[in-house]
């Protein structure tokens, strides 16, 4: 792991904060554009498409602005902001492994 490794997406979407945020928070959500998943308190099994399956905890979920978990061996942190009508998802994903870049 390379602790300052960081790699960063920013996205504007014409969707509402809500509708951003309950995406993120939500098996049902994260099932509609991410991977299935099953949430019991702070663990989130995922369950992607090619058969590959894991397990990871929330870190922080501050309701419509912030949702973080662990993710492959690093942190996801999902940040959301509101501008002119839109909704702007910025997404990081720290301590990524170098070879992992691809």
């Amino acid at each position: 792991m390379v602790s300052d490794s960081v790699i960063r997406w920013r996205l504007r979407l014409r969707s509402s904060l809500e509708e951003v945020f309950r995406l993120l928070v939500t098996d049902d959500g994260r099932g509609r554009f991410w991977a299935r998943t099953k949430q019991t308190g702070d663990a989130i099994d995922f369950h992607f498409p090619n058969g590959y399956r894991c397990r990871e905890s929330i870190l922080r979920c501050d309701a419509l602005r912030r949702f973080e978990l662990t993710y492959f061996g690093g942190r996801a942190v999902f940040e959301l902001d509101s501008s002119d009508g839109a909704t702007v998802l910025s997404l990081s994903h720290h301590d990524v492994a170098q070879c992992d870049w691809i």
